[in-house]
């Protein structure tokens, strides 16, 4: 299994939480967009693969305060 999609299912918890956040402060503009939170959990594929990406183990930082740096205050 891809690293990307181990850490996607190890943390879908946390991406929920992150990404419904985001969803709920964009609030009118994501309904005049029509943009459902079906939507925005297929992004949460695209954010591990980048997070993925950036994350460098050997700094001793978890994997999940990759996730909350890049998307908690997007």
């Amino acid at each position: 299994m891809p690293r990307w999609r181990r850490c996607g299912e190890q943390n879908r918890g946390l991406l929920a939480v992150l990404f419904r956040r985001l969803y709920i402060r964009a609030g009118a503009r994501v309904t005049q967009a029509g943009v459902t939170w079906e939507d925005v959990e297929q992004c949460f594929f695209l954010a591990i693969a980048q997070a993925v990406q950036v994350y460098e183990p050997q700094r001793g930082t978890l994997f999940t305060s990759v996730l909350a740096m890049r998307y908690a205050s997007a």
